[in-house]
Formats: C-alpha cells, structure tokens, sequence
C-alpha cells in the first residue's frame, strides 16, 4: 500500500507509532479532562467541514475526541445542505461559508475563540494542560488580533489557511464577511478561498493579523507531511516527531488517505479509546 510513499514519510509514520504508546499510557495514568463536547460553550470551538472523502471519518473521530478531552466545543459541517449556496464554487469555500455562519450565530461571545481545522488534518495534541492552540493564543495574540494563521512551506505565500483561529468580535464577522464577498462569481470560479484571503489581509487587515511561524521553539502547528518539489526535512514546515498538528499538504487525494488511514488506526485507538464513553464518540 506504501510502495509509492518517500522513505522519509514511511519512517515518519512507524515513528510516531511508537512514540504514542508512551502517550496513551499516560492517558491511562489519570490525563483526563472532562467536558463534553457537544454541550462546551466556553472559550474555544473547534469546526470542520468538507464533503466526505473517504479518510474523514477518522480525522472526524480524532478531532471530536481532541475537543473533548480540552474541553472544547466542536461541530463537522458536511457539504451537503450548503450546495446552493456554494453553486459553482470550489468546495473549498465551504470552510468561508460556515466559518461565517458560526461568527453570525449568536452562540459565541466576543473575545471567545473559533478554530476551523481542515478535514486532512489530525491532531496530537493529548498531553499536557495547556493546548497548543492556548499556547498560540497567548503568544501571538494581543487586543487588536483577529486571525492566528501559520505561514507556508512557500516562501512566496503569505499563509496557510488549513488552520485559522479567529477571535470573535465585530472585526473578526467584517472580515470574513469581506471574505465571502470575494469569492468568485460565475464564469470565474477558479480563484481558491486562501489567495482570496490573502488579498483581504493585504488590503488593509494586516495589523490585526498574526501569521505565525509553522515551528517556533517548542512550539509547532500545521506542519506538512508532504511537500511542494521545494520542501525537505530541513525545513521548519516538515512534519517531525512530537508535532501537534499536521496535515499532507501537497499530496494527492490516495496519499492523504493512505496516510491518515495508516496514523489514524495506529495512533489514535489507543488513544480515542479512553473518551469513547464520556464523548459519544
């Protein structure tokens, strides 16, 4: 199944398989914080969304299973129902349309935070009292901050949008409804949500946004696990041992699900296993 994977990522993956154990253990050693995740309306809430490609299943599993053991509130949007509203789009701007919806619901208060996760990315993030995203937060954000996003493998591409962390507040529904306006009409539906994000920074949001780096310290998020011809292990955007966050950017639709079949059955069921009960999961 793996014959086609570079040797580096298949080290990766076993890699990270091993190094897991020790995390579960520790799990079972009491690391257990409760909340349910269906009922949290507190200061984070983690959304994703797409329309169904066969690997989502488990990155679903895995990111309810992350939000309840932070305590956080989490909700998966399928495509399906949103149809005429994207028209022609990309499904890509599923993640602008929701992302809208939640900011307008009325079911967060300002200051409080939301998270939208791509729907190939997993997290790790199971240890410890303190989130990665908290340690982003309190890190990178000040009292004009809107958006938390992580740079790019490319140089020449000002951010990534597989994870954006918006602050909610009058500034944050502004933007991204700038955001949605600017999506493509008809006839001119190539234009993608990130480039189109980027624009709208860049005309005049730039003070109110963090673009932060992939890997900073002891600090990652959104590190890739495939790569663009340019990429390499020695940059700070590749995927190593102990990262939080990381998703196959770059890969085909059979690699990514190879891969995150592959970590997804070896990682998290030791680990998904201990919030079954308390997370309906």
């Amino acid at each position: 199944m793996f014959k086609h994977l570079p040797d580096y990522l298949l080290v990766f993956i076993f890699g990270v398989f091993f190094t897991s154990l020790s995390g579960a253990a520790a799990l079972e050693r009491g690391m257990l914080y409760s909340g349910l995740y269906d009922d949290h309306k507190g200061f984070i809430k983690i959304i994703s969304g797409g329309n169904g490609r066969p690997f989502v299943k488990g990155v679903k599993q895995n990111h309810k299973a992350y939000a309840c053991f932070r305590n956080y509130a989490y909700r998966y949007f399928p495509i399906k129902g949103y149809e005429q509203e994207l028209g022609e789009l990309r499904p890509h701007w599923l993640k602008v349309l929701v992302i809208r919806e939640e900011l307008n619901s009325g079911t967060l208060q300002d200051g409080s935070w939301l998270i939208w996760l791509d729907d190939d990315l997993f997290i790790r993030d199971f240890e410890g009292p303190t989130s990665i995203f908290e340690k982003y937060i309190q890190t990178f954000s000040n009292l004009d901050t809107v958006l938390i996003a992580t740079g790019d493998c490319d140089p020449f591409i000002m951010l990534n949008s597989g994870i954006l962390i918006f602050k909610v507040g009058d500034r944050s529904r502004e933007m991204v409804e700038e955001w949605w306006d600017s999506r493509p009409r008809q006839g001119n539906c190539h234009h993608d949500d990130q480039s189109r994000l980027i624009d709208l920074i860049q005309s005049g949001y730039e003070p109110y946004v963090a673009v932060v780096p992939q890997r900073l310290d002891n600090l990652s998020l959104n590190t890739f696990l495939l790569f663009f011809p340019s990429g390499g292990e020695d940059n700070d955007c590749y995927a190593q041992k102990g990262d939080f966050a990381m998703q196959p950017a770059g890969a085909t639709e059979e690699d990514k699900e190879h891969i995150l079949k592959q970590l997804l059955n070896q990682i998290y069921y030791f680990k998904i296993q201990y919030f079954q009960s308390a997370c309906n999961l």
